[in-house]
């Protein structure tokens, strides 16, 4: 049987490990900013006591967005994660949500789709080596321009997230 805990502060170090067998690179940082954006919305599954997975929830008023659902190796295929995603939609709906969405790796999307999501559009990642190099007409963001990204934020992402916005400025630049 599974059960589910808010995630807190103590469990970042559980969270990083599990994210870590993905390979996604979040931080202590990234970690602190999800329990502050995403307060009473981050979950961690457990199995006969011992904790297997996690998922974050993050609302933007009436829109909404599921992440970082990740279930340790040795417990997938077990509804861990079924699991784990039906208590974050639980949880948006009662909250009032009225749209939830989410970015998928290719091997869950039969999950998602058995859970009634849909495909809005395809994206691709990639990872490399970053390196400096200067480039004409572009220099470093400013306080002051955060009003601007903010309405391009809201004119593409269809939500308001200038909180989150200035809360990244403030801890990345």
């Amino acid at each position: 049987m599974v059960t589910f805990h808010t995630l807190t502060l103590d469990d970042q170090e559980f969270f990083l490990g599990l994210i870590e067998t993905v390979g996604w690179g979040l931080t202590e940082v990234d970690y602190r900013r999800k329990l502050e954006f995403s307060p009473g919305g981050m979950f961690k599954a457990t199995v006969g006591g011992v904790d297997v997975g996690v998922v974050v929830t993050v609302e933007y008023g009436e829109v909404a967005w599921i992440g970082s659902l990740v279930v340790a190796p040795g417990a997938r295929g077990r509804g861990v994660g079924e699991a784990l995603m039906r208590r974050a939609m639980d949880h948006l709906l009662g909250r009032g949500v009225r749209s939830i969405r989410l970015d998928s790796v290719q091997r869950v999307i039969p999950l998602y789709r058995r859970l009634g999501f849909r495909e809005e559009y395809w994206s691709l990642r990639y990872v490399g080596k970053a390196f400096r190099s200067r480039v004409a007409g572009v220099e470093h963001m400013r306080g002051r321009d955060l009003d601007t990204v903010e309405e391009l934020d809201i004119a593409f992402f269809r939500a308001g997230r200038g909180r989150l916005l200035r809360w990244v400025y403030a801890a990345y630049l």
